[in-house]
């Protein structure tokens, strides 16, 4: 059953096209300022609605978010100037269209509707895809998630190939020969050739 009349329905939500009829500024008993929205139905104007939104420093940016996106009154641009929405039927916002989202929840053991959202004309909550339909598009998020960006930088060119050494590589002959010779060299105190130093207990023969 619908919690006004000429709702869309959305699980247990509901979105209204309402007009907004004005706003005024007020003070809950714990002394934080709001700013009230007042509304009635586009086609029904005898049903209506109004909502407060607490100014904190935590709820400031949602509360700025509504009036801007859905109801036309950027608090920047207006330098901060929240006066201008305590002028109720006067106030910048009233003859805005936007939708509303309602629930129902219970206060004092009855039930009531509250406004959960105020959005754009139009705005309001969709039904979910259906499980195919969602696992469709999520395997295509994934697949474009794992492909990710073609990347722009130039292939990295091949390293050269190593230079051969110059010369026939030396025999087992040879190096034995070039130890005996630095060995040789040594007992007479001469400075071996390259600095090399053989213990000759170690060359294979």
């Amino acid at each position: 059953m619908p919690l006004l009349r000429g709702g869309e329905r959305a699980g247990d939500k509901e979105t209204y096209p309402v007009v907004c009829t004005g706003t005024v500024l007020g003070e809950f008993k714990t002394n934080t300022p709001y700013v009230e929205y007042s509304f009635e139905h586009q086609e029904h104007p005898e049903y209506r609605i109004s909502c407060r939104r607490a100014l904190t420093e935590k709820s400031f940016s949602f509360v700025e978010k509504e009036l801007r996106e859905a109801l036309g009154w950027d608090p920047q641009k207006k330098n901060w100037e929240f006066e201008q929405l305590n002028t109720g039927a006067e106030s910048p916002c009233a003859g805005v269209k936007c939708s509303i989202v309602v629930e129902e929840e219970e206060y004092d053991g009855k039930l009531r509707a509250r406004v959960v959202f105020v959005n754009g004309e139009g705005g309001g909550p969709r039904e979910r895809l259906s499980e195919d339909k969602a696992k469709s598009v999520a395997d295509r998020i994934r697949g474009a998630i794992r492909r990710g960006p073609r990347s722009s930088a130039p292939a990295s060119s091949p390293k050269p190939a190593a230079k051969p050494p110059s010369g026939p590589p030396a025999s087992r002959t040879d190096r034995v020969r070039q130890a005996a010779g630095e060995g040789a060299a040594r007992a007479r105190g001469e400075p071996a050739a390259g600095g090399g130093d053989y213990d000759f207990d170690d060359i294979p023969f």
